[in-house]
């Protein structure tokens, strides 16, 4: 299968909130670049404050940089519209947040259809999508439960399911297992991996916790306003781009036209002729 070695591909951004009164001028991003071949899962590693959900929300279209280029899937996110932006978000982006943000009055099964709702996905496959969704994430028991009856591993694979309603192209995820304890983070660590491999979506999650980043294919660290991928990143990156160019070569080698036979001179009898029959042999 071929895949797009540029699928997010981030060039020379920076991103600067200006000086207020209570605050002082703050680059959350300093002419970075990063580039995440599609289907893969990368991690951003770095402390509260080093500008990750910058990052995100520069990915996800919630945001815009002040200089440089944010590409998804072949599309400048800064030369979109805000409609444009709204639509990219509902459709091609699903977001999971360390807060869950679960609506209190709707169930589990509620939750996870009303994602749908701005995409006109009709009724029946929103009720039958969402079914299926919480039964991968192992809430089949827990559908018509209301988030406050359920734990916080729970409420964190409800958030999951519905990032995945309407089948993104892109996960984006802060810290997304931060609010659980030890036991729950890890499993809801494993599903998130899982689920986004199956269903080959490309993932960014912003970590300060390494044990989640190891367990990624691409881990960048984010240090005042500096991204750097590690040295296992870029040797990988590199495999990639060597193998992407010897995929090249042999297709162009391939669609090159045959030779064609060069002309027989005048004069020249043609060394492919039909040999004489005895009958044609002069006694």
């Amino acid at each position: 299968m071929k895949i797009t070695l540029d699928f997010i591909r981030l060039r020379h951004v920076t991103k600067t909130y200006p000086k207020t009164k209570e605050t002082e001028e703050v680059t959350a991003l300093d002419n970075i670049s990063l580039r995440i071949p599609e289907g893969h899962l990368a991690a951003v590693v770095g402390e509260s404050g080093s500008g990750k959900t910058t990052l995100l929300n520069l990915l996800g279209g919630l945001d815009r940089p002040d200089s440089g280029a944010v590409i998804v899937n072949g599309e400048d996110l800064a030369e979109l519209g805000e409609r444009e932006l709204v639509r990219f978000r509902a459709s091609r982006v699903g977001f999971v947040i360390q807060t869950y943000y679960l609506l209190p009055a709707l169930t589990a099964w509620e939750n996870v259809e009303l994602a749908m709702e701005p995409n006109r996905v009709p009724s029946s496959e929103r009720r039958e999508r969402a079914r299926e969704l919480l039964k991968s994430v192992g809430l089949e028991s827990r559908l018509n439960h209301l988030p406050g009856q359920l734990s916080g591993g729970e409420q964190q694979r409800v958030a999951i399911a519905r990032a995945l309603a309407n089948r993104p192209i892109l996960l984006l995820a802060d810290e997304p297992t931060g609010n659980l304890d030890k036991k729950n983070r890890y499993a809801v660590l494993e599903l998130f991996l899982r689920l986004a491999r199956e269903n080959k979506i490309t993932m960014v999650v912003v970590t300060h916790d390494s044990r989640v980043s190891e367990r990624c294919d691409l881990e960048y660290s984010l240090k005042n306003g500096k991204l750097r991928p590690t040295n296992r990143t870029s040797k990988k990156l590199a495999e990639m781009q060597a193998e992407a160019s010897r995929s090249r070569d042999m297709a162009a080698a391939n669609a090159q036209p045959l030779a064609r036979p060069e002309p027989v001179p005048d004069g020249y009898e043609s060394c492919d002729r039909e040999e004489p029959t005895k009958g044609d042999i002069m006694p």
